[in-house]
């Protein structure tokens, strides 16, 4: 099967932009417009997903590189790469389309323009989270994988050789693979026979189990404001776990908390473990850049009470 990597802007959900989801880093396009036709990239129309890269110089696609025989305008058996750059950090890979078909030259339809179309259960979209293994820029020597200024990239048959290559693969395949070399040393953990105790270790547990494949370190004891270091790639993430005995979801910072999350605003998350003891449930809470509000993964927006520290609840 062919590969292509298209860079676009970067977006939560590609599903059309709002107050909480807006694009950026999407190049001169999108500065000026404030807007790019891959924010709906992943916006199902019926049983597909369309998809926009802004093409290079004559504005279309080489797609005989994807296969295509020389006059076709279209090719079809394609995986499409879409990467991006955070509002802080580096280019990643944010989801793709399997199977999928590429036009040489742009299509329009209701209102949408698009180069590639693929059935939205053939596509991926990683959250934010996971969205851990980076894309570099092409090295000067040659032969080294990346980005040049094109926002496409094609996967040439002496590229599958490349170390990058073979992750990228590997990573389509399963996400959740380990992209750092693990440490020597495990992660402490609290250990106390109260209640409280037993409910903050079920709750730390159960989150170093949700990032699975990161690499984890415990710094609950180092008063940073925040209890597990996660790296996998390039995603670097401070976590504060809060577990609760029951199902509301309400907790309470410290003062030194509250003061590191404001500070780590890109990086900083709040992992809230409701029913710790019995059927966990877990809330990711993580700063929006794009209207200065602290949601979950589902959108739900959190209300900071500044008090001594701060009480967190889901409105």
């Amino acid at each position: 099967m062919a590969l292509v990597l298209f860079n676009i802007g970067w977006m939560k959900f590609y599903e059309g932009q709002n107050r909480s989801d807006r694009i950026v880093n999407g190049g001169k396009y999108v500065d000026i417009h404030e807007t790019g036709g891959e924010v709906n990239n992943f916006l199902p129309k019926g049983n597909y997903l369309y998809g926009y890269v802004r093409p290079p110089r004559g504005n279309k696609i080489n797609i005989e590189k994807l296969g295509a025989e020389a006059g076709a305008q279209h090719v079809d058996n394609v995986t499409v790469v879409f990467t991006a750059t955070p509002p802080k950090g580096k280019r990643v890979v944010v989801g793709w389309y399997r199977d999928a078909r590429v036009w040489r030259h742009m299509q329009r339809s209701n209102r949408r323009s698009y180069f590639a179309r693929a059935k939205k259960n053939n596509c991926t979209l990683l959250e934010v989270d996971e969205r851990a293994l980076h894309v570099p820029r092409a090295h000067r020597l040659k032969g080294t994988f990346g980005f040049g200024r094109s926002q496409i990239r094609y996967v040439h048959d002496n590229d599958k050789k490349d170390d990058i290559v073979r992750l990228l693969c590997r990573f389509l395949d399963n996400p959740s693979i380990t992209l750092d070399p693990p440490e020597s040393k495990g992660v402490k953990r609290k250990s106390d026979p109260a209640r409280r105790y037993q409910v903050e270790k079920a709750a730390i547990d159960y989150v170093i189990k949700h990032y699975k494949g990161y690499r984890c370190k415990s710094v609950e004891r180092e008063n940073k404001g925040w209890d597990l270091e996660f790296k996998h790639g390039s995603v670097q993430l401070l976590v504060e776990v809060k577990g609760c005995s029951g199902h509301d979801v309400k907790v309470e910072l410290t003062p030194n908390e509250y003061t590191a999350m404001r500070r780590q605003n890109p990086h900083y998350r709040l992992a809230i473990v409701t029913n710790a003891l019995d059927n966990p449930h877990l809330s990711i809470v993580s700063f929006n850049g794009s209207d200065g509000t602290w949601r979950d993964k589902t959108g739900r927006k959190f209300r900071l009470k500044e008090m001594t520290g701060a009480r967190v609840d889901c409105r």
